[in-house]
């Protein structure tokens, strides 16, 4: 019986057919009070014990794409439940599934399937660093659609599930036979169960081979048959490894091994074809030369015209997922590639302080070397204390420990000042009387002069006492000052490293 034109809850009413999977219909339908398209999932109730247990996982599905932000997956915006049936209200996609593009269309390009495995790398990837990581175990062609302008879009999280590490089994073993790997049936599901079904379905694309058939495969055969190239089949065949330690273990990982070398060979197309129009260039500009008689272009050659045009061409530069990954990291892989990163600190209480919660690029996107990336940095909760803020108290406790210091030494300076003038007072005193008494006086007390002559001991009595003072007092409390000095520069040159 067709169900086309019954209103939802008063409020959807099915338009039309969309897709039918194992035990679900998708129908496209309207918000007859707004106008507005959406597509609804819809699974009928039976007494039957899978039954349950679907309409169970599609509750799951709704509960965890609900706090999905990401453009490749569809946002769930109602979740409806009658006598009949269990319905769920999502954005409508419009476009194609890959394996209606495959059907249609046959074997794709190696290239096209490489673009492909990227965006649905970047997707998963968002997946897994969630702070709950959440395992889609589901990939294949029928849940990924096109849209007119290229981008992907993963639909059906009925079997998805959050990672949980303490476990040992998954709860449920669901999945697509020829894509779930191994584990997904008998053990535990991560990260690298997703990446073998990616690997799964980009051969599927690759190959027109579905890999739900029961019959045997000679993929090597079939890959030298299809002309795949080395670097296709060495991802291909470490993706769809049985043991997942023989598996890429990150999504990023895997989205390096797509793009390694991509932007080379496209650049090497570029300047082939750059070589070919200047060497048509030259050939005119040689004939126009020789009608001309314009002697002087003679001795341009063509070679030094590519290769003063190789050297003029851009060097490109493919910005690489750095969400996840501590600052220091980020950095790091930035300077690999040629690209420079500004940073933006931002308070999370779901990311460790120090972890890069966004970039303002999108990963894979190619950029000319030199260009910037703004990474925002988590500075964990608020009200933690940040190294900015840690380095600017030590500044301050420093820097008042040097005031102080110094405010110690003047008062020591002044100190032995009074001193050395007593001194010296004191020693004008002795030079007066001894003088007066006679020659051998003088002599007996030559400890505070010199006892050759009365001037002398005057010039003895200034040398030893002020200046002993000056040397005492002032270049001591200077050298106090200069040591808290440089250890204020220390605690600059600190902060700043």
């Amino acid at each position: 019986m067709s169900r086309l034109g019954v209103i939802i809850d008063n409020t959807y009413q099915l338009t039309e057919y969309i897709n039918r999977g194992g035990m679900s219909i998708v129908y496209l339908a309207e918000n007859i009070r707004l106008g507005n398209r959406w597509a609804v999932k819809e699974i009928v109730k039976t007494n039957d014990e899978y039954n349950r247990l679907y309409i169970d996982a599609l509750i799951h599905e709704a509960n965890m794409m609900k706090d999905l932000d990401y453009p490749a997956f569809p946002r769930i915006v109602d979740i409806i439940e009658d006598d009949y049936a269990l319905y769920l209200v999502m954005d409508y996609i419009e476009g194609k599934t890959l394996e209606e593009i495959l059907f249609e269309e046959g074997p794709q390009p190696e290239e096209r399937v490489i673009g492909w495995g990227v965006q649905l790398c970047d997707a998963m990837s968002y997946l897994h660093n969630q702070p709950s990581p959440i395992i889609y175990r589901d990939m294949k062609p029928s849940n990924v659609i096109m849209k007119p302008d290229g981008s992907l879009r993963i639909i059906d999280f009925g079997v998805a599930r959050v990672f949980h590490p303490e476990k040992t089994n998954d709860t449920v073993a669901l999945g697509t036979k020829g894509f779930a790997p191994p584990e997904q049936y008998v053990g535990q599901t991560d990260e690298r169960s997703d990446i073998y079904a990616l690997g799964a379905t980009m051969r599927y694309l690759l190959t027109g081979v579905n890999p739900r058939s029961n019959e045997a495969v000679d993929y090597p055969a079939l890959y030298a048959q299809m002309g795949l190239s080395d670097k296709m089949i060495r991802i291909l065949d470490k993706c769809t490894a049985i043991n997942p330690a023989d598996r890429y273990q990150t999504d990023s990982e895997l989205c390096e091994a797509l793009t390694e070398d991509d932007q080379a060979v496209k650049l090497a197309r570029k300047m082939k074809k750059m070589k070919i129009i200047l060497l048509v260039a030259a050939i005119v500009v040689f004939v126009i030369g020789l009608s001309v008689t314009v002697y002087s272009l003679v001795g341009i050659r063509q070679q030094e015209i590519i290769e003063a045009t190789e050297n003029a061409a851009p060097q490109l530069a493919v910005v690489p997922n750095l969400v996840g990954k501590t600052y220091e990291e980020a950095k790091a892989l930035l300077e690999k590639e040629g690209l420079t990163c500004e940073k933006t600190e931002s308070y999370n209480a779901t990311v460790k302080k120090g972890v890069v919660i966004s970039q303002d690029k999108r990963p894979n996107e190619v950029l000319e070397k030199g260009s910037k990336i703004v990474l925002t940095v988590s500075l964990g909760e608020e009200g933690e204390t940040t190294e900015a803020e840690a380095e600017e108290s030590k500044e301050k406790d420093s820097s008042e420990s040097s005031s102080k210091s110094s405010s110690s030494n003047s008062s020591s300076n002044g100190s032995d000042d009074d001193n050395g003038s007593d001194s010296d007072s004191s020693r004008t005193s002795h030079s007066a009387e001894d003088n007066s008494g006679g020659g051998s006086s003088g002599s007996s007390s030559g400890s505070y002069y010199s006892p050759s002559s009365s001037a002398s001991g005057a010039d003895s009595g200034s040398a030893s006492g002020a200046d002993s003072g000056s040397a005492s007092g002032a270049d001591s409390g200077s050298a106090s000052a200069a040591a808290d000095s440089e250890g204020g520069e220390g605690g600059q040159s600190s902060q700043g490293g």
